[in-house]
């Protein structure tokens, strides 16, 4: 929905930079590192891809999936050893063959037509043991200011019904867990995040996002 121009992928790079420590403890928390292989779904420009790619090291391997020639290009211009970018349509079910060690997924699901759909390719696409890590919207309507704010409301507003017209679920997050169960993943933990910021913090997303842990079986967290 929002394109894949030069604006766009500066736009990303800001998103990702302020939600940048978040990724990594995520990671972390997961257990992803050196000498795995790990998918990296809707990769966009790869400013997280290139962050796993220095977890993973020269020993691992990240596979970079995205359908905008204009990212994938933008990434594979980087040239880095261990990174091999996929030009792939998630939603046509189009995904590379592996047996990954983990994956990463970050604000993808929400915006795609068969988030459940694209959930069995991810699954299909890891070893029986591997982990999943999602950071995606559970409540979008969070995006508020104090004081309140009537013209950051009806924006926000907007920005949602537009994105359920066009087939995309912003509260994706609440749908997750239970797909997961049903896919066989254990869920080992789910973690709600949120962002404040003053008007000064270039930041275009708010509050209201979940990241989600999942392991199959080598674990046990309490949720």
């Amino acid at each position: 929905m929002l394109g894949a121009n030069d604006e766009e992928i500066e736009r990303l790079g800001l998103q990702h930079a302020a939600w940048r420590a978040q990724a990594l403890a995520a990671w972390r928390t997961a257990g992803l590192g050196p000498r795995q292989t790990v998918l990296d779904v809707g990769c966009g420009p790869g400013y997280a891809g290139i962050d796993l790619a220095r977890l993973l090291g020269a020993g691992g391997r990240v596979v970079a999936i995205d359908k905008s020639g204009r990212f994938v290009t933008a990434l594979d211009g980087r040239r880095l050893d261990n990174v091999t970018v996929f030009r792939a349509d998630l939603e046509s079910g189009e995904f590379p063959g592996v047996a990954a060690d983990g994956s990463w997924c970050r604000w993808v699901l929400s915006l795609t037509r068969n988030p459940r759909d694209v959930l069995a390719c991810m699954a299909a696409g890891l070893q029986p043991h591997g982990i999943a890590v999602f950071h995606e919207y559970f409540d979008y309507s969070t995006g508020r200011a104090a004081p309140c704010c009537v013209e950051l409301e009806l924006f926000v507003n907007a920005v949602m019904r537009n994105w359920r017209d066009h087939g995309g679920e912003p509260d994706i997050g609440l749908s997750l867990p239970g797909w997961l169960a049903e896919l066989g993943f254990d869920v080992r933990r789910c973690v709600p995040l949120s962002k404040p910021c003053s008007l000064a913090t270039p930041i275009g997303h708010g509050c209201g996002r979940s990241a989600t842990c999942i392991a199959r079986g080598w674990w046990r967290w309490d949720i």
